[in-house]
């Protein structure tokens, strides 16, 4: 009996930290998903700009790529290819960026920018060496109006200052972590050693037409502070108090239950922080994105409920984000009515993906103007219609 709670007992803690580094394999895997959607909503919503008002200037189109550089960490260029594949404008300026020649190397990238605008999606490049040193990739947004193929929005990225701003040290201490790309390395945070230990966890997803590998284990310090005496008390005491069988069961028990339930408090709690940091992380940058935008833009789900607006939006309406947040179409006249938003906005806008109405807006003092509506949809993970983003241009009376 002794035997088999001492064995019991270390199964458990192999079993705990096997639980726990699955969870923080998931984890990890989540936080750079997320961090790359955020990210690429960067060269989304410049796409979609050029797909509603058509190409901006070039010191607009800059200032704009300049702007986004600056707030996105991981960025190290952006640049415009024309319909015809060739690039034309780059920010930072000039044709050797990070010592990769995009102009030159655009033809190593002319089989993903084809299924880019073949397919009319977002596409990721596989990594390649750079000149200077180190791994890049690239990733291709198609612009589209209408039918017209307008070209696309790439965006540089320097695999170590990426992967090294998201997997920073605050991120899941105590792990050392591997970063693959079809089978390529791309970052490390791990600590010396001549291979990964038998805890190593692996877990694949996917990004955009390229897969990705990440393997994680607990460092020694992690790994010391997971496995307790306890097994090896357990056994001694057993050995040496065999009269007392009983009570060593009945301890054994009873430091397997709290053990469980540790665990499961800890993973819950560590769920809840993961969830919540990421939330706001999320909500945080796409404000920050969205109030930078200097047109009024407004988004609801899609029965018309307002999910955000930005400053630009509130200055012209004369009111708060707190006070429209959660109700319906508050920007619009009372004449228009649910009916009105279903059959002259939001059926044309899932048959188009883009549609413009002209409408009647009231402000929070009841003074009504006129203006044009813009509305474009989102979508969630899956591709599925989320909301509505409307951008807001004031008409003449």
């Amino acid at each position: 009996m002794t035997a088999l709670i001492w064995r019991g007992l270390a199964a458990n803690e192999r079993a705990n930290s096997e639980r726990e580094t699955t969870l923080a394999a998931e984890s990890v895997a989540h936080e750079i998903e997320t961090q790359m959607m955020s990210r690429l909503l960067v060269l989304v919503r410049m796409a979609w700009r050029w797909e509603v008002v058509g190409a901006p200037a070039q010191q607009e189109w800059e200032t704009d790529a300049q702007l986004y550089l600056h707030t996105s960490p991981g960025y190290h260029a952006v640049g415009w290819v024309d319909s015809s594949l060739q690039l034309v404008w780059t920010v930072p300026a000039g044709e050797e960026v990070a010592g990769l020649n995009l102009r030159e190397g655009i033809e190593q990238w002319q089989e993903v920018l084809l299924t880019a605008k073949n397919e009319r999606s977002v596409k990721f490049a596989h990594t390649a060496e750079l000149a200077q040193g180190g791994k890049g990739f690239l990733v291709c947004v198609p612009i589209f109006r209408g039918q017209d193929f307008s070209g696309l929005i790439v965006g540089l990225f320097r695999a170590e200052d990426l992967f090294g701003d998201i997997l920073r040290d605050t991120v899941l201490p105590g792990y050392s972590v591997l970063l693959f790309e079809e089978g390529d390395l791309v970052h490390a945070r791990a600590e010396a050693q001549a291979s990964p230990p038998p805890e190593t966890h692996e877990k694949d997803f996917h990004l955009y037409g390229t897969t990705w590998q990440l393997e994680l284990w607990p460092t020694a310090d992690l790994r010391a502070r997971q496995y307790t005496r306890l097994p090896a008390v357990v056994l001694a005491s057993g050995l040496l108090m065999a009269l007392v069988l009983s009570s060593a069961v009945h301890l054994g028990q009873l430091a397997r239950t709290r053990a469980l339930e540790a665990e499961a408090a800890c993973r819950k709690l560590r769920d809840e922080v993961a969830v919540r940091k990421l939330t706001e992380e999320g909500f945080r940058q796409q404000a920050e994105i969205l109030d930078q935008v200097h047109e009024p833009v407004v988004s609801t789900d899609l029965t018309g409920y307002v999910t955000s607006c930005n400053r630009a939006a509130q200055k012209l309406l004369g009111t708060t984000a707190e006070a429209m947040l959660g109700k319906y179409l508050p920007f619009l006249s009372p004449q228009h009515e649910h009916e009105f938003f279903t059959r002259h906005m939001l059926a044309p806008l899932l048959e188009r993906r883009a549609h413009a109405v002209d409408v009647r807006l009231r402000k929070s003092s009841g003074e009504e103007v006129s203006a044009s509506l813009a509305l474009s949809l989102l979508h969630d993970e899956s591709g599925q219609p989320a909301g509505i983003i409307y951008t807001i241009r004031p008409t003449a009376q």
